[in-house]
């Protein structure tokens, strides 16, 4: 069905498995597509895909996934390496079609990332872009809107196409300036993050790497937190909702706290445990009682790989400080933002466990601008050299290899959960 919205803007909506198939064929020869989706993401496992929105040089398209649920000639297209896809902000968009169809796409540029390179700083909105750039204005007004409520409103429709009708201007004029200062390549390489399955990995860590009170957890308990955190991702994707809807990564501590002194007093019904917490009490117990050996030696190993805090390995963070430093450093001379590298805990990671040079710092782009030969030095030696002339930085390794010194597995028995009587327990 073709249609046409405000200002003269032609569509083809598509809610037939027949339709989906005739309009993708018009595709396949096309030099480019520009792609964009809405979603309901509130308190989902995966979020609702609701439409797909597609630009191209001959036809634009509207593709209604509550009507088209086989998306196989669309997966296609995505996946076919002689069409250029056109993103803005395309990660969220390409996470959903991968995690519901394990498909990712191939020949990818995107304009926020793109962007980043010229602005050195990351995340520009799409409206910024635009009125910056094109001098053109958009509207956000429905971008709260129930996409899954049909028939959809010609404002809805209005908003879903122009954030794909100007993306080819967009990247455009975006890559000629890349190419005034040289850096059209560094986008190319970055926008293909966006074909890499790795990007979208799900990493359940990230919670432990920005909450510093569990590095205070004895062995027993973070073994708990682990296994109550694979089974709140579990239990999330079950039950399609939002791993946050079921517990908060906030609530662990103090459901942790509460359990462990329940066990103490012998006492559990949960009686003093408040009572947004007590419904969870039934399963942290079953989830208490299977720890193993084998959960205790990963706890071992996971809790390992966090980066200590300051005040346990001062020695260590100084030396993180002053790499940031020095990374911050090669990012002023080319007006970059650090975020643009890497993240504060990508590098308190990568620096704790001795793998500067397996991370993207040792890659690419970042590779080019940091001197990969500085990255073995700093990664690896406990002390170095500096020397600073005419802004170029030169490291000298003075020390030994870092050896983080941890404790030994075998000192943690599974043992240690069953010195508590829990036979007589009575889980509430």
């Amino acid at each position: 069905m073709n249609m046409t919205i405000g200002h003269g803007i032609q569509y083809t909506l598509i809610e037939t498995q027949e339709h989906l198939e005739r309009s993708m064929m018009k595709l396949t020869s096309a030099p480019w597509i520009a792609i964009d989706t809405e979603f309901i993401p509130e308190n989902q496992y995966r979020p609702l895909l609701c439409i797909i929105q597609i630009a191209s040089p001959g036809e634009n398209f509207i593709i209604d996934c509550k009507y088209v649920h086989d998306l196989s000639p669309f997966l296609s297209i995505l996946q076919n390496e002689k069409i250029v896809k056109i993103t803005h902000a395309g990660k969220n968009d390409y996470e959903i079609i991968y995690e519901k169809y394990g498909i990712l796409p191939k020949n990818v540029l995107d304009t926020q990332i793109a962007n980043s390179f010229v602005e050195g700083v990351p995340g520009a909105g799409l409206g910024y872009l635009l009125s910056h750039m094109l001098d053109i204005e958009i509207s956000k007004d429905e971008q709260n809107s129930d996409w899954w409520e049909r028939p959809l409103t010609s404002d809805q429709i209005n908003y879903a196409l122009r954030d794909v009708i100007y993306l080819h201007q967009l990247i455009e004029a975006i890559l000629k300036r890349l190419h005034e200062i040289q850096r059209v390549e560094w986008a190319i390489q970055e926008s293909k993050r966006l074909e890499d399955q790795a990007y979208y990995a799900k990493d359940l860590t990230l919670p432990l790497l920005k909450n510093k009170w569990v590095r205070h957890l004895d062995i027993e308990d973070f073994a708990l937190l682990l296994k109550i955190m694979e089974w709140r991702e579990s239990k999330a994707k079950e039950n399609n909702t939002s791993p946050e809807y079921l517990i908060k990564f906030c609530d662990i501590r103090d459901i942790l706290k509460s359990f462990f002194e329940c066990l103490d007093n012998q006492n559990m019904n949960g009686n003093t445990i408040p009572t947004k917490h007590r419904k969870h009490l039934a399963r942290i117990h079953q989830l208490y009682t299977t720890i193993t050996n084998e959960d205790l030696e990963n706890a071992v190993k996971v809790k390992n790989m966090l980066p200590p805090n300051e005040s346990q390995e001062p020695h260590f963070h100084w030396k993180y400080s002053l790499i940031k430093l020095i990374i911050k450093h090669y990012c002023n001379q080319i007006g970059f933002r650090f975020e643009m590298v890497c993240t504060s805990n990508e590098l308190l990671h990568h620096l704790w466990n001795q793998t500067l040079d397996q991370s993207i710092l040792n890659r690419g782009w970042r590779k080019d601008l940091l001197d990969g030969s500085m990255i073995k030095v700093l990664g690896e030696s406990s002390d170095f050299k500096i020397m600073f002339e005419d802004d170029v930085i030169s490291l000298t390794p003075t020390g030994n290899v870092l050896d983080h010194h941890h404790p030994p597995v075998e000192s943690f028995q599974a043992s240690d959960t069953s010195e508590r009587d829990l036979s007589t327990s009575n889980p509430a």
